[in-house]
């Protein structure tokens, strides 16, 4: 009688149907890991490319609500390859993926699965997709590595900047704009005082444009300074551009080694920077102009910074 049992056909049957928990497992991981990569595992070529689609609008529209209302994602996240509703978006496809590997197991239906490069060619499209937008879609993201900014920015400040990364040139800035610039392959975020053919000179620290001393106001505050570099404090200024641009300035100490500079005549089609930080700042005083032609982007607006009050300023 036992034997009769394990030997009927309706048993063997449904033991064939049980679900495969590697093809389920894979499911989900590759959905999870490269998306939409597990739906053509499990053969859904259009559910695949609606991932795609809808990969690409989210990514935008997290990016433009970032922009339109910082800090955006980054309630969620300190890098925006982490962003929450991203990962929400993944395990939900993943999780879907290894549901239709079950379901198929368990009614006895095999997946139509393309051969292997249509699997890697959608493992590497969504990375292709972010790196396209990373490089060419004209708003991008960087991070401040250090405070040559202050006090305007901090160190660790995320900013959005108006400007493809592979798009150097192709944004003219005005003057008083903090811009990101590239010297050779590095770049740096600095605030742009002066354009071609205008004369630049400091004296004491005081900054002049063609021979127009620039307003410099005290804000009667100091700024503490955490690396203990020329003192514990610095005094904060508030500049005004001839064009009406305004701005805090620091200085840590008076006669510094940049305090005085020039004069000297900004070549056609260039633009001399100044970090807001004057006595701890690599910028034209030191490195030169730059060419029109290095101007990788115009910062909008603090995306986040350890000073709420600052996300969402122009600087």
């Amino acid at each position: 009688m036992t034997e009769a049992v394990f030997s009927s056909p309706q048993i063997d049957e449904a033991l064939a149907k049980r679900p495969s928990r590697r093809g389920v497992v894979c499911a989900v991981v590759l959905n999870l890991l490269l998306p939409p990569a597990g739906y053509v595992f499990v053969g859904r070529m259009r559910l695949a490319l609606g991932f795609l689609a809808l990969l690409i609008v989210a990514t935008l529209a997290a990016l433009g609500w970032t922009f339109h209302m910082p800090p955006g994602v980054y309630r969620w996240a300190d890098d925006a390859s982490n962003v929450g509703p991203i990962w929400i978006l993944n395990v939900a496809a993943a999780v879907h993926a290894g549901w239709i590997a079950w379901r198929a197991r368990t009614a006895g239906v095999a997946a139509k699965r393309p051969n292997v490069l249509v699997h890697v060619l959608f493992a590497v499209t969504p990375l292709l997709i972010g790196l396209g937008l990373r490089l060419f879609f004209p708003l991008s993201v960087y991070t401040i590595p250090s405070a040559s900014m202050n006090p305007t920015l901090s160190q660790g400040d995320v900013l959005g900047v108006y400007g493809g990364r592979a798009l150097c040139g192709s944004i003219k800035p005005a003057v008083g704009d903090v811009v990101i610039h590239r010297i050779g392959k590095v770049r740096f975020v600095k605030r742009i005082v002066a354009g071609g053919g205008q004369i630049v000179a400091l004296r004491a620290g005081v900054l002049s444009i063609d021979g127009h001393v620039v307003t410099r106001q005290s804000e009667e505050r100091s700024l503490p300074i955490a690396d203990g570099g020329y003192s514990p404090s610095g005094q904060v200024y508030r500049e005004t551009l001839p064009g009406g641009r305004s701005y805090e300035t620091l200085d840590l100490a008076p006669d510094g080694e940049f305090d005085d500079f020039g004069p000297l005549t900004v070549p056609a089609n260039a633009w001399f920077a100044l970090g807001d930080n004057r006595d701890n700042s690599l910028d034209s005083r030191t490195q030169g102009p730059f060419a029109q032609k290095d101007v990788c982007g115009v910062v909008t607006k603090v995306l986040q910074s350890s000073n709420a009050a600052r996300v969402g300023l122009r600087p």
